[in-house]
């Protein structure tokens, strides 16, 4: 009997360390130290550092893995000033939470299918998000506004079929004012092996059982370019062939798209199937 309650108070010894102390030693080590840190990095980091251990380690080493956050800014330079964006995929808003640093007043709206990801998203990002359970292409929401000048589309269209992705652009383009931006940043599938990594992702799509759509350059570009865009730039992200980025320009004329069997205009003036409803996104407020 005594070696069973020893074996339950160490058991319950190891839990607590495990989900009080050790993520209480990562802080102390790894946390940023000060409450108004200098570097925009750290401040995006300070937004995670209460949201769990798991979602805090995630945010802070893509902050310092992912070549996205030494390129996007790069890319915002050469383009119109975003006050209303979209991101689309946002994940748990680390993305999202930069752009916020890089603009102080935008207002962002993001969309992601996973609950855990986008509550998580809608803490980090305050007041000045707006998130919604959502996935392309279905992330039609009355809490949307009529007009964005900017939508990321950061590693996602991959899940999308093809007609789910030509969908999704129409939908974002007609969300976008003329001369609106578009970031949209796609896995490759490489031509050999791959890294390490691309075939880590494949063995987690495979535990998961979601299927990928990968596509070539030029695939995504012809993508891209029929719903309405002008494609200013394609480059590798981080000198990595297996992740590309494409921006692009919303052009003037807005093209003409048929869904669920009804012809529509992009803009104000639509005439939608009343039979047939587009899935409304579902708002998730900040705890």
């Amino acid at each position: 009997m005594a070696h069973i309650v020893i074996g339950i108070l160490i058991g319950g010894a190891l839990l607590i360390a495990t989900l009080i102390v050790v993520p209480l030693l990562l802080r102390s080590l790894l946390g940023v130290k000060v409450a108004a840190p200098a570097r925009w990095q750290d401040r995006v980091e300070l937004r995670y550092q209460n949201l769990g251990t798991y979602v805090w380690l995630f945010a802070r080493f893509k902050l310092r893995l992912d070549p996205m956050f030494r390129e996007l800014p790069e890319f915002l330079k050469g383009l119109p000033q975003a006050r209303v964006a979209m991101d689309l995929g946002c994940g748990h808003g680390v993305a999202g939470c930069s752009l916020l640093e890089w603009f102080p007043g935008l207002k962002l709206y993001g969309m992601d299918p996973n609950f855990d990801r986008i509550r998580a998203a809608a803490s980090a990002l305050g007041e000045r998000g707006r998130l919604f359970k959502a996935g392309a292409p279905d992330f039609e929401s009355v809490g949307l506004p009529d007009q964005l000048d900017a939508v990321f589309a950061l590693d996602m269209v991959h899940f999308l079929s093809d007609a789910d992705l030509e969908i999704t652009l129409r939908r974002i383009r007609a969300r976008l004012t003329d001369g609106g931006s578009l970031l949209l940043r796609a896995p490759m599938r490489p031509a050999g092996f791959g890294s390490f990594l691309w075939n880590l992702d494949k063995l987690f799509r495979r535990i998961s059982d979601v299927i990928a759509y990968f596509r070539s350059v030029e695939e995504i570009r012809a993508a891209i370019e029929k719903a309405g865009f002008r494609i200013s730039r394609v480059q590798m992200s981080g000198e990595n062939q297996e992740l590309y980025w494409f921006i692009a320009t919303a052009l003037s004329a807005k093209p003409v798209i048929q869904e669920h069997g009804a012809e529509q205009k992009h803009g104000n003036d639509v005439s939608q199937d009343q039979s047939e409803q587009v899935p409304v996104a579902e708002f998730i407020p900040p705890l």
